[in-house]
């Protein structure tokens, strides 16, 4: 499976370039840090997304699904490996 597919079919938001589900929620638009742009940030957007911050890639963007709350875990794969880590 390609990594846009893993991400695509992911049950949690996730940063789109880091993969970090260690997200925080924003209220408005924050002008310093860059916002995601392309089709499927504005699709999310339109359905009504949650805008989320990464605080590791300082990346705005939107996203339909829940963020993974802290302390409940998840799968990540790690060359064919599938493991399951907690969200701290």
């Amino acid at each position: 499976m390609t990594p846009v597919a893993r991400f695509s079919y992911a049950h949690h938001a996730k940063c789109p370039k880091c993969s970090t589900p260690q997200l925080s929620k924003l209220r408005k638009v924050d002008g310093v840090d860059k916002m995601q742009s392309g089709i499927v940030n504005l699709l999310h957007r339109l359905v009504g997304g949650q805008l989320y911050h990464c605080w590791f890639c300082r990346l705005q963007f939107y996203d339909a699904r829940p963020a993974l709350e802290f302390g409940q875990e998840y799968a990540v794969e790690d060359g064919g490996d599938t493991r399951t880590q907690k969200a701290s």
